[in-house]
């Protein structure tokens, strides 16, 4: 089940188990008015009702506040990034932002080119991949106009890191067909 299920699960069960503590006792309501504002209030009595109900909206509440607690730990904290490469099942990468022209290689195989409003989804980059150090190597152009920029973002198994997402940008005007960057970037798996 996914983090957000377990989320909703454990929400549902706290829910329950709140209703079930709150149906087996009866409420007093209370109406105060302040400054002609009137406030209507609704508490428990302390009343001991049926302790079948208690029990049951007691563990109700108990056990989905765990399983509310292990979906958010899941969704904090997702599978580790891979620096094994036998662990790498899945590898892709993102050109996003691209201004005019972004070629991407990796071990020296052109694996992605994208232009300006056309950028690819993610680019399966598996195959170029070995083990040990693998270069990426990234390389922007201008076009006709003005600004010169993009992104790279690296996802392994379906997780991306922070370290392996790159942005390039310079805003004043360079000359058509101008390299504005060249940048090579490492990715180590053992």
């Amino acid at each position: 089940m996914s983090a957000g299920g377990l989320a909703w699960m454990g929400a549902s069960l706290v829910a329950a188990g709140l209703l079930a503590l709150a149906l087996s006792r009866p409420f007093f309501i209370e109406k105060i008015s302040v400054f002609g504002l009137e406030f209507k209030f609704e508490a428990p009595i302390a009343y001991h009702g049926d302790r079948r109900v208690k029990l049951l909206g007691l563990i109700l509440f108990l056990f989905g506040g765990a399983v509310s607690a292990v979906a958010g730990y899941r969704t904090a904290f997702p599978s580790q990034w891979p620096t094994s490469f036998s662990d790498v099942a899945t590898a892709e990468i993102q050109l996003a932002e691209v201004d005019d022209i972004m070629t991407v290689a990796i071990n020296d195989h052109p694996v992605g080119q994208a232009k300006y409003g056309a950028a690819p989804s993610w680019i399966d980059i598996k195959p170029f991949l070995h083990k040990g150090a693998n270069k990426i190597e990234v390389i922007i152009q201008n076009g006709r106009y003005g600004g010169c920029g993009g992104s790279v973002a690296l996802r392994l198994n379906g997780l991306e890191n922070p370290s392996f997402k790159w942005a390039w940008s310079r805003q004043e005007n360079q000359l058509p067909g101008v390299v504005c960057f060249a940048q090579t970037k490492t990715v180590n798996l053992e």
